[in-house]
C-alpha cells in the first residue's frame, strides 16, 4: 500500500463518517496492531485499508445489519465482528471521543513538547 493512501486513512481516523475511527480506537482500546486486527476481522491488511474508508454506519438507521453485512462484503471481513467493532457501549462514547480529540490535537500539533525540548537545546547552546 502506498504511503500517500496510509496517510488518507490516518487523516480519517478523527473523521466519524467513515470506519476507519472505529478501526483506530477498536485497535487502540484493545493495544493490538493492524495485522492482529486484519486477522481478527479475516482480511488481508490492504482489505484492512478498504474497510477502513468505507462510509460507518449508525445502529440508528434502518437496514443498519444489511448495510453492515454489505460492508463486510465488500471489504471481504468477517460481518459479525464489523458488527462488534462498529457497536460502541454507551458507556465508552467519552473514551472514544477523547481517543478522537487526542488524534486531532496530535495530527494539528505535532509533537509539541518534542520541539520545545529540541528549541531550548538550540537556544541554550547545547
Amino acid at each position: 500500500m502506498s504511503d500517500l493512501i496510509q496517510r488518507a486513512i490516518m487523516s480519517l481516523e478523527i473523521n466519524p463518517n467513515v470506519i476507519a475511527g472505529d478501526l483506530a480506537a477498536y485497535r487502540t482500546r484493545h493495544r493490538i496492531d493492524n495485522a492482529v486486527l486484519a486477522e481478527w476481522l479475516g482480511v488481508t491488511p490492504d482489505q484492512l485499508h478498504r474497510l477502513a474508508l468505507c462510509r460507518r454506519p449508525h445502529r440508528s438507521e434502518p437496514g443498519f445489519e444489511q448495510t453492515v453485512n454489505d460492508i463486510a462484503a465488500y471489504a471481504g471481513c468477517d460481518s459479525t465482528r464489523l458488527t462488534t467493532l462498529l457497536s460502541i457501549p454507551p458507556d465508552d462514547v467519552k473514551g472514544f471521543a477523547a481517543f478522537v480529540s487526542d488524534r486531532a490535537s496530535s495530527r494539528l500539533f505535532g509533537n509539541y513538547a518534542g520541539h520545545q525540548a529540541a528549541d531550548a537545546s538550540i537556544t541554550s547552546g547545547g
